[in-house]
């Protein structure tokens, strides 16, 4: 669950984790059916990052089969669909036109990965001597 408001008591009772996050739209798709983002986040773990594309952006990620149904088009709109309703356990739908651009069937849709890149992982008091280390790939 991603909160935007929280107390200082919950922040000491160690109730809720803090995840910063800047991000930066790079590239929209010529008929907006995706888009190219870049995020930052505090979080040590991936899946935090395809949540808060997905909940917080309305940008799931392409391929993010378990996140990406939790926001859906509901008569031309983008909304937050609750996590224990049953249309968020089914796959993600993905635009029709976006399916033709790739060449892919709806039938064919779940081969499609998770396009997501980490670009650098920060590793923490590392190894023997506790170094920390920055891992970058290129673009």
């Amino acid at each position: 669950i991603f909160i935007t408001h929280w107390s200082k008591n919950e922040q000491k009772r160690g109730d809720i984790k803090i995840m910063n996050v800047k991000y930066k739209l790079l590239s929209n798709s010529t008929h907006n059916l995706c888009s190219l983002i870049e995020i930052e986040s505090s979080a040590r773990k991936w899946h935090c990052v395809r949540l808060f594309a997905s909940i917080m952006l309305y940008s799931p990620i392409l391929g993010d089969n378990y996140h990406g149904s939790r926001v859906q088009e509901i008569m031309g709109t983008w909304m937050k669909v609750n996590t224990f309703s049953e249309s968020c356990l089914n796959m993600p739908k993905i635009n029709r036109q976006l399916l033709e651009l790739l060449k892919l069937t709806p039938r064919q849709q779940e081969i499609i990965p998770v396009h997501l890149h980490l670009r650098s992982i920060h590793l923490l008091s590392f190894g023997k001597k506790h170094e920390d280390i920055v891992l970058e790939a290129p673009l």
